[in-house]
C-alpha cells in the first residue's frame, strides 16, 4: 500500500516534477485544476496501482509528459492555474487547447 497524499491537481502537476521517474498523477474526475489527485509509482508492469485505484484515483499522466507539457508552455505567460489547466486539457483531449495559441510569449 502506498502512502497516498490528496492534493489538488494544480499542485500535484508541479511536485511531480521533482519525484521518481516512474511517478504518475492519478486523479479523480472530473480532470480540473482543483481536482483531488495523488502521485503514485507504477507497478513493475507500468500500471496504476490497485489500491490507488480502489479508492476512486484515475490515471491523468506520467512525470515523462508532465515535465514536457510544462517545458511547452513555459515559453508563454502563463499562471500556474493557466499551466495546469493546459497540462489537464491535454490529458483529457490529446491535444493543446484552443487558447494557447494566444497566450503571449515571454
Amino acid at each position: 500500500m502506498q502512502n497516498m497524499t490528496v492534493l489538488p491537481l494544480v499542485d500535484a502537476i508541479f511536485a511531480i516534477t521533482s519525484a521518481p521517474e516512474n511517478a504518475v498523477i492519478c486523479t479523480r474526475e472530473p480532470f480540473s485544476w482543483g481536482a483531488e489527485s495523488v502521485i503514485a509509482q507504477y507497478t513493475e508492469d507500468f500500471r496504476v496501482p490497485k489500491d490507488v485505484q480502489l479508492k476512486g484515483f484515475k490515471y491523468f499522466l506520467g512525470k515523462e509528459d508532465v515535465v514536457d507539457l510544462l517545458d511547452k508552455i513555459a515559453a508563454k505567460r502563463a499562471s500556474r492555474e493557466t499551466q495546469a489547466e493546459f497540462v489537464a486539457h491535454y490529458a483529457m483531449f490529446d491535444a493543446y487547447p484552443y487558447w494557447f495559441d494566444d497566450l503571449q510569449e515571454r
